[in-house]
């Protein structure tokens, strides 16, 4: 068994750290969200960066108080996991050229992002995910999200290993598909 040297352990310790700043971050907005809600007040939903300015907005004057403090802490901790991400890209970039081969697929970036969605472009993982969700059942998401995922890694370790370039859709996959359309 070979462990890993110091400073790859120490990549893995801003992996970590962000990781745990994510995390507290997201327990902050569901804080909040209850604290506005116990007074009759709903916050919009928005993503991290717009979180301060538009609960700003929306809370109502008597908590406002109690609440903007919190806040202000939220878009601290916004603002150390942007530099973190800063961080993790330059890592890669220049510690870790092989991330470059992972990265060709969509979804994929310094850290790895959700690839099954609605909003994900036209790929055969995505197409294989979605036929999973449409065998429905009570959990035909979950078990989808879990496949997609598990197909990712064999396709990410398959890219990293052969070095070749990633095709998002193969031809003989997508002729079907568009001789059927």
């Amino acid at each position: 068994m070979q462990h890993r040297s110091a400073e790859v352990r120490q990549d893995l310790v801003m992996l970590r750290a962000r990781d745990a700043l994510v995390s507290g971050a997201d327990g902050a907005h569901q804080r909040h969200a209850r604290l506005g809600k116990s007074m009759g007040t709903r916050l919009p939903k928005c993503s991290s960066p717009s979180f301060a300015q538009r609960v700003k907005e929306a809370v109502r004057a008597e908590i406002r108080d109690a609440l903007l403090p919190l806040v202000g802490l939220t878009a601290a901790l916004s603002d150390c996991i942007q530099g973190y991400d800063e961080k993790i890209e330059e890592l890669g970039r220049e510690k870790y050229g092989h991330t470059a081969l992972l990265r060709q697929v969509k979804g994929v970036g310094p850290i790895t992002a959700l690839v099954l969605g609605p909003f994900g472009p036209d790929t055969d993982l995505r197409r294989y995910g979605l036929r999973l969700c449409e065998r429905g059942g009570k959990n035909a998401k979950k078990r989808a999200a879990i496949a997609v995922a598990r197909k990712l890694a064999v396709l990410l370790h398959r890219l990293w290993v052969s070095g070749e370039v990633y095709e998002p859709l193969r031809p003989a996959l997508s002729a079907p598909m568009a001789a059927a359309a």
